[in-house]
């Protein structure tokens, strides 16, 4: 029962934060600079660009999630409907507040002079897409360890893999999420101000701020969730497997499996021992390895490590 509880407890913080971390990301980066992010957030993103402000920037969020929140409850699991439901309703309630609390957005159009039409700050726009994509990779990486959603593209990703499990989930979020972008150029070209569209140069800076973000977004996200787990396997063929296994688990401290094999040129019995070690042990391993002739190892790295890793 106690278990449940700080279980319970543990992934409400995690909600909380993560959509904090995401709210707060949108508004003060990527809405203030004028780009979208992909997904659902990127269309609220240009709806906020041709609305002109920000106040119904989260009801317009819970409004366009909800068909998507219906449908993940029918076709996907419950916990993961009920988990990205809420993590979308408290994003919706920051996005919504943010405005309220009349705060400087980090960086807006700024004026060369008086009466000479408004540019883009590139330096202070790709600031943003960089620091909004570590915002939005922490948020997902949270989210993510708790079997939930940030919604949006995410649901719909999950549903093409499950109707379809030849696609992953990533490339259906990478559809949905080109679309938007692409779209993102028209929408971005339109100056509401006097209902006219500008393409030029400038045209393709939305574009090329929402591919770093993405960008980031994933690299940020991959690190946090598989960053600190990373390793390296070592296969090794040698014909000292008792004596190489002893010295490998007495020096790094990790578990040494040995599999029978045969050398085929020779005919001979050698052993296959397979080993995961920490990264900055490597040259520790390959030290080893010299003292003993006839001996040969292969490597590859290992995303994610499950279970007993060091020896008890």
């Amino acid at each position: 029962m106690k278990h449940k509880v700080l279980t319970y407890i543990k992934e409400s913080l995690l909600l909380i934060v993560s959509a904090f971390l995401y709210s707060f990301g949108l508004y003060y980066f990527v809405f203030a600079n004028e780009f979208t992010n992909g997904g659902v957030s990127g269309i609220v993103a240009m709806i906020d660009y041709l609305i002109g402000h920000d106040k119904y920037a989260g009801l317009i969020n819970f409004a366009i999630n909800i068909p998507l929140i219906i449908i993940s409850f029918v076709m996907l699991s419950r916990e993961f409907a009920v988990k990205t439901t809420i993590h979308i309703a408290i994003v919706s309630a920051f996005l919504a507040l943010f405005p309220l609390l009349d705060t400087p957005q980090y960086s807006v159009f700024v004026e060369i002079a008086e009466g000479i039409e408004p540019y883009k700050d590139v330096g202070r726009g790709v600031l943003a897409s960089l620091f909004g994509g570590v915002f939005a990779g922490l948020s997902l990486a949270a989210i993510l360890s708790i079997r939930g959603s940030s919604g949006g593209a995410d649901v719909i990703g999950a549903i093409i893999t499950k109707k379809n499990p030849a696609f992953t989930v990533q490339w259906g979020i990478f559809a949905v999420n080109s679309t938007i972008i692409g779209i993102s150029a028209i929408v971005y070209s339109y100056n509401p101000k006097d209902n006219s569209f500008a393409f030029g140069a400038e045209t393709f800076q939305p574009i090329m701020l929402a591919l770093i973000f993405q960008f980031v977004n994933a690299k940020v996200c991959d690190f946090v969730m598989q960053g600190a787990k990373t390793a390296f396997k070592f296969e090794v063929i040698t014909d000292y497997p008792e004596e190489v296994a002893e010295e490998l688990m007495t020096e790094l401290r990790h578990g040494v499996t040995l599999v029978q094999a045969t050398g085929m040129f020779e005919k001979k019995n050698k052993g296959l021992l397979i080993c995961v070690v920490k990264k900055r042990q490597i040259q520790e391993f390959k030290d080893i390895l010299k003292k003993y002739p006839n001996t040969f190892a292969y490597v590859a790295p290992v995303s994610e490590i499950i279970g007993a890793f060091n020896v008890r």
